[in-house]
């Protein structure tokens, strides 16, 4: 899960040097992978323009849950993940979790007044993240009026800029 300030619509995109993962949020307070949005996955050569169309539709399809549905959702979430770690190890051959997550990296993306916010975030446990900055220089802006490539390019920027522990490795975002 994920704190974002304001509360904005958001989304988040993974890279461990094999395929990027963009999947939608959704916010009761704390910002969670939606369990009723599909997550989007691309191969490591993916254009600009069709990882920013997946970034554009992961946002608007962000959604506000209501406190008092938080409870109900979580088990469901927490499956959902389940079954899509087990799916990525699958598809593309990794043995266990650790060898997964050892060279992934995440970016966070929120949508504030019609402006889009990249916040690169540091790999701090094998599965977990942290973001770097609300405010810092790392932090990437764009209008939502952008064009796709604009969004892909900036997502792969801000994926360039996250950081991590020393065990894991940082993969060579293309």
């Amino acid at each position: 899960m994920t704190k974002f300030a304001n509360d904005l619509p958001a989304a988040s995109i993974f890279f461990n040097g094999d395929f990027y993962c963009v999947v939608s949020m959704s916010n009761s307070g704390l910002h969670f992978a939606d369990p009723d949005e599909p997550v989007q996955y691309y191969e490591v050569g993916v254009s600009s323009e069709i990882l920013g169309e997946g970034v554009r539709q992961a946002l608007l399809a962000s959604k506000k849950i209501p406190p008092n549905e938080l409870k109900g959702v979580l088990p469901i979430v927490k499956k959902k993940v389940e079954e899509r770690i087990a799916s990525e190890m699958k598809t593309y051959g990794y043995k266990d979790k650790k060898a997964l997550y050892r060279k992934m990296i995440a970016c966070s993306v929120g949508l504030s007044d019609q402006t889009l916010i990249f916040y690169p975030n540091h790999h701090s446990s094998l599965d977990g993240y942290k973001g770097i900055s609300n405010d810092g220089p790392e932090v990437l802006r764009l209008p939502l009026s952008s064009s796709s490539a604009e969004i892909g390019f900036k997502a792969k920027e801000g994926l360039r800029r996250c950081t991590t522990a020393s065990e894991f490795e940082l993969p060579v975002v293309l």
